[in-house]
């Protein structure tokens, strides 16, 4: 690690952690998340911070909560639908209440809705599904993050797969989420999984983001979950090395079960090492812009973890921008 004063901001930790302390295992009360939130933007690593997450029926409470003076980026959890007509109705809605809400609160944006995909649906239904979410969102110059299943993803025979839909549709206003983890081990989908879903988002050109399970940087076993967590850095460092052809697809399954923590670290500008290979700053960014970030209902974990590794001044100084 270089001294603090010379310590470049990493591009692939820049905004990475979207803040969800009102979700599982941390469940917070709305105030107390709030309380914590508004810490973590005064800290030195404030800049690793990304949205605030919350369920819609909660932003209009959140608004009372966040000071005028501190502007905030919500990513917010939509209502969803059973059916096709019920979900886009459910849509509609939702885009109405958070222009009223950035009307009536200034201090908030909230550009991106989360919102899980119907299940059971047949293929044709769902493709038309995504094309109006992608259409309706960029009427309302928002973004929705499209929550598909990830089980299934590594048999070679399986048929259509909801992702394999989704990817289908041209690029637009709508991306996919991953759910990464969750309270017990059944909920974390397999390296081989989760590499065949990042590598397909990826080569489609469609962002992707992730939730759940990723509060430390690299994969290890966990007593509390009875498995193996992925690790954030094994997640986007991998993702960041596939975009920019520093891994191919049989590679990056075996960067995201890599347990060692000393094939990470950066180069002096603030780019991505990993082993012998290194990702400049520049096409981490490049990377960033479809591997966009993950919840969690943690930021101390993170941070106390990278400055554990050596990853983040142990003293909390500021980094400088690249």
């Amino acid at each position: 690690m270089p001294a603090s004063s010379s310590f470049h901001r990493p591009a692939l930790l820049d905004g990475l952690v979207d803040y969800a302390g009102l979700f599982p295992p941390a469940a917070l009360a709305l105030d107390a998340a709030a309380a914590q939130f508004v810490a973590h933007r005064a800290q030195p690593e404030a800049w690793m911070l990304g949205s605030f997450v919350l369920p819609i029926a909660q932003t209009t409470a959140l608004a009372e909560r966040l000071p005028a003076d501190l502007p905030t980026h919500l990513s917010v959890l939509g209502s969803g639908g059973g059916t096709p007509e019920a979900f886009l109705d459910a849509l509609d809605a939702d885009f109405r209440a958070l222009e009223a809400l950035e009307a009536a609160a200034p201090h908030l944006t909230a550009p991106t809705l989360e919102v899980k995909i119907p299940t059971g649906l047949p293929p044709v239904e769902l493709r038309r599904l995504v094309e109006h979410v992608n259409s309706r969102a960029a009427a309302r110059r928002r973004f929705v993050f499209l929550e598909v299943p990830l089980s299934g993803l590594d048999d070679a025979s399986r048929r259509t797969h909801p992702l394999d839909v989704v990817l289908e549709v041209e690029p637009g206003a709508a991306g996919v989420k991953f759910r990464t983890g969750g309270l017990v081990a059944d909920a974390f989908p397999s390296c081989a999984d989760l590499a065949v879903a990042i590598g397909a988002a990826l080569d489609a050109g469609v962002p992707f983001k992730c939730t759940a399970g990723l509060h430390h940087p690299v994969r290890m076993h966990r007593d509390e979950v009875g498995t193996r967590m992925h690790g954030f850095l094994n997640v986007f460092g991998g993702a960041v090395l596939r975009h920019a052809g520093g891994v191919d697809a049989m590679d990056l399954e075996a960067v995201l079960a890599d347990e060692d923590a000393a094939a990470w670290g950066w180069t002096d500008d603030g780019g991505l090492r990993y082993r012998n290979r290194e990702v400049s700053a520049e096409d981490v960014r490049r990377g960033r812009r479809l591997a966009t970030g993950f919840g969690s209902c943690s930021f101390d974990e993170p941070v106390d973890d990278l400055r554990a590794l050596g990853l983040l001044p142990a003293d909390g100084a500021a980094a400088a921008r690249i």
